[in-house]
């Protein structure tokens, strides 16, 4: 989270008062005031950040006048380039201390979104104004973390809804959840632990055994895990009080029994928009599917970070949903899986070893990838082996 909880939380509760204070037919008032609110927020906090959000929506609905005149493919491509390039400004620059509030407070989560709102207008699929593509990048509950809403169903329109008593209920619950998660797990259990029971610094990780450094893999992911969705949490319930659906971003991912399990229930939102605008399209003009995979998690390694040990978690996804996907189209594949369904006293075993193996990958890849620079990465990886 990009304000203090504190913070978040009364202006969360100013917020929910003024909403609920204006009529419902005043639906276009209500979508301004939060957009007002979420972007004075942002740019008090930091400016530049701010300023990057406008500049970045404005360009993104610039095109919009640009569909009207020509129909040709490249200026779109050259909005998305400019877009692209506003999202990796921050790791290819050294800002220090105010390289992590980029990182942090959602610079990639507005240029994803106007990407997609650029593909959209260029395939005629939408046709909304500035406030509705402000009021998609700007929602403080959502700015930070996401998930990745669509201009299609997250605009301003979205506000002329009434009050539930349920859905307020309901919010309230998961806010509390989000807190309990974020907070209390992530915080106060789960880092101090790691902080006291794990190697941290090279050396270490280089001497410790490879029990020890899954075991750390492990954990470190448990810690991404409560945060990441802690925040989302945070943002469903926080958009609930407004009676604002945004979707689910995770779908209890530790249960994953294999790679393409796990990315249908971990950051939901994200492989959605790149399964949609960059693999379908790109599958549709090539016709490789495998390739495209590659370039799925290539594309959100990128927008995680751009950087070597990001580049090894890109190859290592986009390898295991490769080697995935065509060992479930072979003909002996589906043999097996016949064998098994006659079979069930050997179905439970196999499962919970793919289940194993699969939060041991994804721990491992996980760890590897946030390690703070490509040596640690290679060391840690070293000692899982």
């Amino acid at each position: 989270m990009f304000v203090q909880p504190t913070l978040y939380l009364l202006l969360l509760l100013f917020a929910v008062v003024v909403y609920w204070s204006t009529p419902q037919r005043c639906w276009r008032f209500r979508a301004t005031f939060l957009t007002v609110v979420s972007i004075v927020l942002v740019t008090l906090i930091v400016p530049a950040l701010g300023v990057a959000l406008l500049a970045s929506s404005a360009l993104a609905h610039g095109y919009k006048y640009v569909r009207s005149v020509t129909a040709a493919r490249w200026p779109a491509a050259l909005f998305v380039c400019v877009q692209i390039a506003l999202m990796i400004l921050p790791d290819l620059t050294d800002l220090s201390a105010l390289h992590q509030l980029f990182a942090l407070a959602g610079m990639s989560y507005f240029t994803l979104r106007n990407i997609g709102y650029v593909i959209d207008v260029y395939k005629c699929k939408c046709d909304v104004g500035l406030l509705d593509l402000l009021f998609l990048n700007s929602f403080f509950p959502t700015y930070s973390a996401g998930p990745v809403e669509n201009i299609k169903t997250f605009n301003a329109e979205s506000c002329n809804t009434s009050f539930s008593a349920e859905e307020f209920v309901f919010g309230l619950c998961r806010i509390l959840i989000g807190i309990l998660k974020f907070y209390w797990l992530a915080d106060q259990i789960v880092d101090p632990f790691i902080a006291g029971h794990f190697p941290r610094t090279e050396n270490n990780i280089a001497e410790a055994d490879s029990g020890q450094i899954v075991a750390m893999a492990l954990v470190l992911w448990l810690s991404l895990y409560l945060s990441f969705s802690g925040y989302a949490d945070l943002a469903i319930g926080s958009s609930k009080l407004f009676s604002l659906k945004i979707r689910e971003n995770f779908r209890y991912p530790f249960l994953a029994v294999n790679i393409q399990d796990f990315w249908q229930r971990w950051n939901i939102s994200i492989m959605n928009f790149v399964s949609e605008f960059v693999y379908l399209n790109f599958v549709r003009t090539t016709g490789l599917r495998i390739t495209g995979l590659f370039l799925v998690f290539l594309v959100i390694g990128m927008w995680h970070h751009v950087s070597w040990t990001y580049l090894f978690w890109a190859v290592a996804h986009g390898s295991a949903m490769a080697l995935t996907v065509m060992a479930r189209r072979t003909p002996r594949y589906q043999q097996f899986q016949t064998w098994i369904a006659a079979r069930r006293y050997v179905a439970w075993p196999l499962t919970v070893v793919s289940w194993v193996l699969t939060l041991a990958f994804v721990s491992v890849v996980s760890a590897v990838a946030n390690s703070p620079s490509l040596s640690a990465g290679v060391s840690f990886l070293q000692g899982v082996f």
